[in-house]
């Protein structure tokens, strides 16, 4: 973990166009606000790295509840020592109900997860159960403490072996830079499941499409808007990879695959050769 992290302002500084937002709840170990991430109207809720009681909590679950009624999505920045110990029966209640609305407004709103700390237990459930989970790369993410593993797997608990796993979708530098791509991520979605694709002003892509000598990356370059791709799950399944962009004035999710054949193994064998084969897929979400 990073010893000098940037603090909440900076945070949501990043997130927010022009760092200009609305509080919605200010005091406790969890806050919130509202305000416009690229353009599209978005909840935050954040966590400051204390343990959470159940009126944290019960915040959570509201702006869930108001972002299913607004239609806009909700970005949660996880870092929590864990939950305060007194609360008791009630803290489990409020967990299992949070849990619950996760769930409920699944579907509804866009929920993006940027874990920026320690998310651990009930809250790395939470975020790996959000569409899109952003990490920084000095974060930690674990269900269990991997410290206390009695199976010592490496990098247990890193942004990098989230990514392996296929719970971070993305990972970022820091906090700040987690907080910017999680605003280009949120902007690319539609706002809820009756919404229209957003709508964007067009660049031309960076490359023309070559058919002849084409990858999966040239594909999107030649597809996307120029320095619109996002990329998805890198380093998950490896090789497979995908991005978010957008091509024209609307978002797009595509998917392609290429394959590179390698020449066959030392003993000629066709089984050799197919064991080499590397597939490269992209996920692209984008706007034509």
């Amino acid at each position: 973990m990073a010893v000098n992290k940037p603090g909440k302002a900076e945070i949501l500084a990043a997130f927010f166009d022009d760092g200009t937002y609305s509080p919605l709840f200010t005091d406790g170990a969890v806050s919130a606000a509202y305000g416009c991430a690229n353009g599209q109207n978005a909840y935050v809720v954040f966590e400051d790295g204390s343990p959470v009681g159940v009126q944290d909590i019960e915040k959570n679950i509201r702006v869930l509840e108001m972002a299913a009624e607004t239609g806009a999505p909700v970005v949660t920045f996880y870092d929590s020592t864990g939950a305060k110990l007194e609360g008791g029966l009630d803290l489990l209640n409020a967990n299992a109900r949070l849990t619950a609305e996760i769930a409920r407004v699944s579907g509804v709103v866009p929920q993006v997860a940027v874990v920026t700390g320690t998310c651990a237990g009930t809250n790395a459930i939470n975020a790996a159960a959000a569409d899109v989970c952003v990490m920084a790369e000095d974060a930690e993410l674990f269900l269990n403490a991997p410290f206390n593993a009695e199976d010592k797997v490496a990098n247990a608990g890193s942004a990098a072996f989230a990514a392996k796993a296929g719970v971070a979708a993305v990972t970022a530098a820091d906090a700040v830079a987690a907080a910017k791509q999680a605003a280009s991520i949120v902007a690319l979605l539609p706002a809820n499941n009756l919404a229209g694709p957003a709508l964007f002003d067009f660049a031309a892509p960076s490359k023309a499409l070559d058919l002849v000598k084409c990858s999966a990356a040239d594909a999107i370059a030649a597809l996307a808007d120029e320095g619109s791709a996002v990329e998805l799950y890198a380093g998950f399944g490896l090789p497979v990879c995908g991005t978010t962009s957008y091509v024209g004035d609307g978002p797009t999710y595509c998917d392609g695959t290429s394959e590179k054949q390698v020449e066959d193994g030392s003993d000629g064998t066709a089984e050799q050769a197919m064991s080499e084969k590397i597939s490269n897929t992209w996920l692209v979400i984008s706007s034509w």
